[in-house]
């Protein structure tokens, strides 16, 4: 299923789920199409799905988050492993913290196709941490 699904109908599948959710195309090199992002990911970052769907997902970022996102997404793609991994990003509505899961979806062929990526916003416990390592 989220190896053949259209970008409508994965975001059907994820849009109620309560954290930014996207998939990318694996087999494209270093671009990482997007194919799909959720309303949440809407809501958090400003985009819409009609507006970023086929664009590479790295070149919608800040150019200092470019490389450590590419890197991810190529380890993921790559090794077939679900990747994790902990990212700082200034937006228009301030910098937040984010941990992103990269999730492999393997097609037919056994290759992986797709990633789906799960992001959650760890803010409140970046600056607790860092908090506590003050005192």
């Amino acid at each position: 299923m989220w190896c053949e699904a259209t970008a409508d109908e994965l975001k059907s599948l994820t849009d109620g789920l309560c954290n930014p959710v996207f998939v990318v195309e694996a087999g494209a090199g270093t671009c990482f199409p997007i194919l799909s992002i959720n309303k949440c990911f809407e809501d958090t970052t400003g985009w819409r799905q009609q507006d970023v769907v086929g664009r590479c997902f790295g070149d919608l970022l800040p150019v200092p988050d470019r490389g450590d996102a590419r890197a991810g997404f190529v380890r993921c793609a790559t090794s077939g492993e679900p990747v994790e991994y902990e990212r700082r990003w200034d937006s228009s509505s301030g910098a937040r913290w984010w941990r992103t899961n990269l999730t492999p979806v393997h097609g037919g062929d056994g290759r992986v196709a797709r990633l789906l990526g799960n992001c959650y916003d760890i803010t409140a416990r970046k600056e607790s941490l860092t908090r506590a390592q003050l005192n």
